[in-house]
Parts: C-alpha cells; sequence; structure tokens
C-alpha cells in the first residue's frame, strides 16, 4: 500500500517536494546551507528541528541579539525544521539524506543533506526504535511493533521508498522490535520482544521466514561475506534461560552452535573478526569478547555500566563505546569505554543519563555522544569528557555525521 507524504514547507528550512502521483512538482531551497564542511546533525526533540554542529573544530554557529533593555538571547543560526520531536536518525548508504523519526506523529521525515532542507514526511502506522536504509539509497526498512496487521497479531516491517516518499509494503511480523540489513541488502533479520524465534526476510521478494531455536534473541550481527549471523540471544535479561551467541547460516536459514556469553544485547564485529557483545547479567554490566573464526570467548565478563544496552561503536584509538538506557546512573553513567588494546573499560561518571546517541567523528580522536538529552565530546585517548563542549538549547536525542 501507498501513503503520500505530509509536506513541511516552513519558512526556516524550504523543503524539496516529492512527487506522489499525479500534481507533483519540486522547488528548491532559497534558504543558504550552513556552509559547514564537516557536519554533524543533532536531534533536538524539544525544538523540532535538527541542530548542525561543526565536527571539524565542536563549534555550533549561533545569533546573539541584545535589546535596548539589555536583555540577550542567543539562538541557533544553523538548524533545519523537522517533524515534530525528533528523535532517532539514519543515514543512506551514499548519506545524501538523514531518516528522522518524529516521535509525536510517528512520521519519518526526509532531510536533503546537501540542501540541509525537508522533504517531507512519510506516516508510519505506530512509533518504531529501529529503522535503516538499504544500499540503493532508496529503500528504508522501519519495524514498527504496534502496526495493525488484518486478522494477525499487531506487528510489522514497514518498506518505505525515501525519494517519492510512500510507504510500499507492509511485512506482517509480530511485535517487530528491531531490524538489521546483511551488508549486501539482500536479508534482513527481525526481531520481536518476549519470543524465541526471529524472522529472516528476503528484501527481494519480501517474503519473512520464522526461524526458532533461540533463547530470547533481540539483535544480530553479520560476517563481512554475508554468510551468517551472529544472533544474540539475550536469555535471562530479557526473560529466556541462558545468554549465548547462535550461529545462523543464511543460506539455509538453519541455527548452528552456540557459545554461551555473560549477557547480550548489543553487539559489533570489528575488522579483525572479533565480535564485541554486552549485555546485563545477574552481576551488572557485562562485554565479552569473541573470536568468530574459532568461535571462542577470548575475554569474558568486563565490567561496564548496568542498563539495557542498545548503542555500540568503534572509534579511534581502539577504543569501543557502549551505551545503555536505565542503568543505575548512581554510582557510574551509561557509558562504557572499553580499550580493544588493554582489555579495561572506565565509565561515564554518574548523573548523565541514558545514552541515546554515539557518533564517532572520523579523522579526529572524538565521539559524540548523547547522554541524558545532552551532547558529550569524549576525548578517545584518555576516555574522558574533553575541555570543549556543546550546549545544545533543547532536549538532544541522536546524532549522525554526515559529511
Amino acid at each position: 500500500m501507498k501513503r503520500a507524504i505530509i509536506l513541511m514547507l516552513g519558512t526556516a528550512a524550504m523543503g524539496l517536494l516529492i512527487s506522489c502521483g499525479s500534481g507533483g512538482g519540486s522547488t528548491s531551497s532559497s534558504n543558504p546551507t550552513s556552509g559547514i564542511k564537516k557536519r554533524a546533525f543533532v536531534s533536538n526533540s524539544f525544538q523540532s528541528q535538527l541542530d548542525i554542529v561543526n565536527a571539524a573544530n565542536d563549534t555550533v554557529n549561533t545569533t546573539v541579539t541584545t535589546t535596548a533593555t539589555g536583555a540577550t538571547t542567543t539562538t541557533l543560526a544553523n538548524t533545519i525544521t523537522t517533524g515534530t520531536t525528533p528523535a532517532q536518525m539514519a543515514l543512506t548508504p551514499d548519506k545524501k539524506l538523514t531518516l528522522v523519526f518524529g516521535q509525536s506523529a510517528n512520521t519519518i521525515s526526509v532531510i536533503a543533506n546537501a540542501t540541509e532542507s525537508s522533504n517531507g514526511q512519510i506516516p508510519l502506522p505506530d512509533f518504531t526504535e529501529s529503522f535503516l536504509a538499504a544500499p540503493d539509497n532508496t529503500t528504508a526498512y522501519v519495524a514498527v511493533p504496534n502496526a495493525p496487521i488484518t486478522g494477525q497479531t499487531s506487528g510489522a516491517v514497514e518498506v518505505l521508498n525515501v525519494v517519492t516518499g510512500v510507504l510500499t509494503n507492509s511485512i506482517p511480523v509480530p511485535r517487530a522490535r528491531r531490524v538489521v540489513l546483511s551488508p549486501d541488502g539482500k536479508r534482513l533479520l527481525a526481531f520481536a520482544d518476549s519470543t524465541d524465534q526471529m524472522w529472516v526476510i528476503d528484501t527481494t521478494t519480501q517474503n519473512a521466514t520464522v526461524v526458532t531455536g533461540f533463547d530470547r534473541p533481540v539483535f544480530g550481527v553479520f560476517s563481512t561475506d554475508n554468510s551468517k549471523a551472529f544472533i544474540l540471544n539475550c536469555g535471562p535479561e530479557c526473560g529466556g534461560t541462558a545468554a549465548k551467541v547462535t550461529v545462523l547460516d543464511m543460506a539455509t536459514n538453519t541455527p548452528g552452535t552456540s557459545l554461551a556469553v555473560s549477557a547480550a544485547t548489543i553487539g559489533l564485529l570489528d575488522s579483525g573478526g572479533n565480535l564485541y557483545v554486552a549485555g546485563t547479567g545477574a552481576g551488572g554490566g557485562k562485554l565479552d569478547v569473541i573470536n568468530t573464526s574459532s568461535l571462542t570467548v577470548t575475554k569474558s565478563g568486563v565490567a561496564i555500566s548496568d542498563g539495557y544496552h542498545q548503542r555500540i561503536a568503534l572509534g579511534s584509538n581502539s577504543k569501543l563505546l557502549i551505551g545503555s538506557r536505565t542503568c543505575n546512573n548512581s554510582v557510574q553513567g551509561c557509558l562504557s569505554i572499553f580499550d580493544t588494546s588493554a582489555g579495561t573499560a572506565v565509565m561515564s561518571p554518574a548523573g548523565g543519563g541514558d545514552v541515546t546517541g554515539i557518533e564517532p567523528i572520523s579523522g579526529r580522536s572524538v565521539v559524540y555522544v548523547i547522554e541524558g538529552g545532552e551532547l558529550r565530546i569524549y576525548d578517545t585517548t584518555t576516555s574522558k569528557q574533553q575541555a570543549t563542549q556543546i550546549d545544545i538549547v533543547g532536549q538532544a536525542v541522536d546524532v549522525r555525521l554526515v559529511d
């Protein structure tokens, strides 16, 4: 089915109309762009905009106005108007478009990065917390757990065309919560809460196959050759029995060898074949390192922050950053930084709040982290916040480097 976009053409960000059938047309933006060569977009839910940060020198362009009475106001000069309460973001692989979820209206805003303007919004049937763009730079997959499906349990993976601005298909997946795409874009993994099965979607036919034999699977990491996926079984943290990593053969959709781990809700595979798996077990937050060639645990039970881990990224200087939400936050914060060379981890200071975004800045020894609604800049040489910080006026939710 197709749904027309809702056009957003405000004075702050004049958008390019997306054709939705007869009568479609286009207009170009007359607003000047920021001119920043290395940009990071920060979703600001309070202001319903994206703030543009200069990621080369950690600054934002501002306008300061002093009235005759002496009152001073400061506003961000470089912003992009989006749908209301923007939250999570995703980039197309060519980095030409940024997709932004609007929490209030359940929409995906399509941002043209070159013109720093909105191409409009694509309505979703309900909320999402997981979506991504395919290698064709046109298709996006969105997990919508409460999407209504006639005659079936609610939940679907919605397929969007982000160029024409329409929802093209709904693939039934009961309570679909998270999606993970293979590097070649041919297979999509879909995960739901409180179940011991998962779904493998053929992106060509858009048919979903149920795969059983897991223990509360919540996430997957593909091998670089697309031949297998390492499925993270959450186990006790999600109401199951045992946390483990199971190898899924993508040619046959058959689960194979399983390896016990300390906990498992998020993972990342580095270029050397090391799989980093994080989660929270009985003793708190834990990180394991798996050699995927031998399928052995080479480092087990490294203490990290507790909470539900859903953000992970590899930064410069061999630093792996892991973020969680609903961590204890009274002894340490929700961000952990693991030194992959030394095999040790440090945690952010208490009181920082949930980590909702992590973005390493290429070519620099810094990582942008959204922590408790604030943008924090961490130095990967020290694993601490650097002296220079940026105050985002509002509520920051996510961050993406677009250049």
